[in-house]
């Protein structure tokens, strides 16, 4: 049973599915470079049989809304992940799948393995700052630094006396980066265009 004997064409998971293979095994689609072009593939259970692959998608616990990821059981077992089998597959949310992608950064710390952002969100910061943090101090200093925010405290403009409630607040209204600003809480800089 492949393509069209299964009368299930028109349901979302037929679109996944036909999406796996074509990044899978067709070099003009997009995503072809970050898949059957570096060694991804399905199973030939999947690949030639909607059917299978519908069923164990539903019996795993998949509706509308969640997605299929290849990534995160090989990683844990150490091993390349290359393959779209019901023994390498998850039902995840997509949060989990951007965190599990075979390009997410994994970083081990006092025994715990999560992704950058897995980490950045432990302790209430922004991904990207995290991952500027660990880049310029290593992951033990960049989980220990504080994260600079007002606290409550009003960001004042010495020359025109105006009040902002935060870093970004004060930031989109002058027109200014809001790392300048914190450097200037952080008392690296005494003042940045007049805050």
């Amino acid at each position: 049973m492949g393509y069209g004997t299964h009368n299930l064409s028109k349901h979302p998971l037929f679109i996944v599915w036909t999406g796996i293979i074509r990044r899978c095994y067709a070099p003009l689609s997009n995503n072809y470079k970050r898949y059957g072009a570096k060694g991804v593939r399905m199973c030939d259970l999947w690949r030639y049989n909607f059917q299978e692959f519908y069923d164990w998608a539903i019996s795993n616990g998949w509706k509308k809304g969640l997605q299929i990821d290849k990534d995160i059981k090989p990683i844990k077992l150490g091993i390349p992940p290359l393959l779209y089998s019901p023994e390498m597959c998850s039902i995840v949310t997509p949060k989990e799948n951007s965190n599990n992608r075979s390009s997410s950064r994994y970083i081990e710390y006092k025994g715990e393995i999560k992704t950058l952002t897995e980490w950045a969100a432990s302790i209430g910061i922004n991904a990207a700052t995290f991952f500027s943090r660990v880049k310029n101090h290593g992951i033990e200093k960049a989980l220990s630094m504080p994260y600079q925010r007002s606290f409550g405290k009003p960001i004042i403009c010495v020359s025109t006396k105006e009040e902002f409630s935060s870093i970004n607040e004060a930031a989109r209204v002058k027109n200014i980066d809001a790392p300048c600003i914190a450097r200037v809480l952080k008392g690296e800089r005494e003042h940045t265009h007049g805050l």
